[in-house]
């Protein structure tokens, strides 16, 4: 398990070569719109074409994930709310899944991640399940209590509130054991008092990001128009969006252009029902816009890169290749786009979608995700035990590490503090769950046993996990 993250000083380093692209790239909203009006800019067309991208992308969604599961949540949301048509043995096959990994889990999927409910609450949703009673589970239980919301930090209360949101009839209820009750009001003054001085929303720091404000917008979504504060933080937020936006008329995050990041801008505005190639807050004086920015990282065969080949990489994956979180991102972000322009509800506004309750199903036969059995040609260890006759007697197969999981992906330190990661090993009953954890750059960080991170000076470090076990996890 690799995430990488980012240590920087209160001030950053002049010369930098990412500053010196967006520095060029940033101008004031007010110059911007000026510079377009006079020269009458018009966004430039899509080649290859919206319908011919999601066409092909849906096409290769299908061939790879023939066994759709909990990892499979973007995939089905960004299939379902395409319009394109859907294999009714995938729609199933995901649900068995997922309901079969409630089951396994005695219907405890995290005791950290809760934006892992909130996710599933959405993924389900989007194949018109009522999360509210999935075989008379009420999953936005597990929503309740905003002390464990807001346990993974500024992700949780998000997630959360576009879950709530994702469909008309949900409502988060009450729990009396609740530490603190969360409320639909509590969430949104929670993201709104995250607000950055600069405008918009950043996960970690002072310097609004652009991953985080697409989000942040996107769950405030509803509420834009209606309420004076969401109005104007959100306002706000566009203001420092149109500033941030580079040549290619994408955005990027940890000194790198990625296509998620220019992803999750086009989900946010096509929710505030803002279309991005018409408004000239978004369009660069080429006529590059979020939209090109995007299909830049599209692929032939079907997919999106994380960031071009030789170019800047925050760790998300190999530059130049088809990534899959980029292809999730890009697909789902491709289909907002789409439902804009056709007049739809918004990605996550699902109130088109009727629902009906989530029945039991027969799950003999399906393999836990985070609990698959290794392949048949990796032996597996034996434990034995003398018996009474001294004969040595086998016993049950020692259970190996299938993986590692961290609570982030990539985080930001600043020099001279400290950061906690942590892990969580699967399956739940590994034999040994002891791990290593390493720095691969100790003079800009070091990590300890416990995982633990200090930043030391300003650059890019990956902190690498590994199981004890020998599993090679």
């Amino acid at each position: 398990v690799w995430p990488s993250c980012t240590f920087t000083e209160n001030v950053q380093a002049a010369g930098d070569p990412w500053q010196a692209t967006e520095k060029k790239s940033r101008q004031t909203a007010e110059e911007k719109e000026n510079v377009q009006e006079d020269l009458n800019v018009t966004a430039k067309s899509l080649d290859p074409s919206i319908d011919t991208v999601l066409s092909a992308v849906r096409s290769y969604m299908l061939s790879i994930d023939t066994n759709p599961d909990f990892n499979s949540i973007w995939n089905a949301i960004g299939l379902t709310r395409s319009g394109l048509s859907v294999p009714s043995s995938y729609v199933y096959t995901y649900y068995k899944n997922l309901y079969a990994n409630l089951v396994q889990k005695d219907w405890v999927l995290t005791r950290t991640k809760f934006s892992e409910y909130s996710k599933l609450i959405i993924g389900l949703t989007a194949i018109g399940k009522d999360a509210q009673n999935i075989d008379g589970h009420n999953l936005l239980g597990y929503l309740s209590d905003f002390t464990d919301v807001k346990r993974q930090g500024f992700n949780g209360p998000i997630w959360a509130l576009i879950a709530l949101n994702s469909h008309p009839s949900y409502e988060i209820p009450t729990e009396s054991s609740a530490e603190e009750q969360t409320t639909e009001e509590g969430l949104i003054q929670y993201i709104l008092n995250g607000e950055c001085a600069a405008g918009g929303w950043t996960l970690a720091g002072t310097e609004p990001d652009s991953d985080m404000t697409g989000m942040a917008i996107q769950a405030l979504a509803p509420y834009y128009g209606k309420r004076d504060d969401v109005t104007q933080a959100v306002d706000r937020a566009l203001d420092w969006l149109s500033t941030a936006q580079l040549p290619s008329g994408g955005y990027g995050t940890m000194g790198a252009e990625t296509s998620e990041s220019v992803a999750q801008i086009i989900v946010a505005l096509s929710a505030l029902g803002i279309d991005c190639g018409m408004d000239s807050r978004f369009v660069q004086p080429d006529g590059s816009w979020p939209m090109t920015g995007l299909f830049q990282y599209y692929l032939p065969e079907g997919g999106f890169m994380h960031v071009a080949a030789g170019a800047a990489n925050n760790g998300g994956g190999e530059g130049g290749t088809l990534n899959g979180m980029a292809t999730e991102q890009g697909m789902y972000a491709t289909v907002a786009y789409k439902r804009l322009l056709d007049g739809k509800t918004a990605l996550y506004d699902m109130s088109d979608v009727t629902l009906t309750p989530g029945e039991a199903v027969d799950i003999s036969g399906v393999v836990n995700q985070d609990e698959t059995e290794p392949p048949a040609t990796t032996p597996q260890p034996q434990k034995t035990t003398a018996g009474s006759s001294g004969e040595q007697i086998q016993s049950d197969a020692d259970v190996r590490v299938s993986g590692i999981h961290l609570d982030y992906k990539q985080i930001s330190v600043e020099v001279g503090k400290t950061r906690k990661l942590t892990a969580t090993v699967q399956p739940g009953n590994a034999s040994n769950k002891k791990i290593t954890w390493i720095s691969t750059d100790k003079k800009v960080a070091t990590v300890n046993k416990h995982g633990k991170i200090m930043g030391v000076k300003e650059g890019t470090a990956k902190i690498k996990v590994n199981a004890k076990d020998g599993s090679g996890a």
